[in-house]
């Protein structure tokens, strides 16, 4: 699954910040690499 997909995911829950979302997302993905924020304020910025 994609960063996009995992993001909008977390955001269809409601409205987060860039840091919270890294953070759901390394708990709810655990065996996944964890997300760097810069790559999740950049995948912010494209979603725009």
């Amino acid at each position: 699954m994609s960063t996009r997909h995992i993001l909008l995911g977390l955001l269809a829950t409601g409205p987060s910040h860039g840091y919270d979302l890294k953070r759901r997302h390394d708990e709810r993905f655990p065996q996944a690499r964890p997300l760097a924020y810069g790559q999740v304020y950049t995948t912010l910025q494209r979603l725009v």
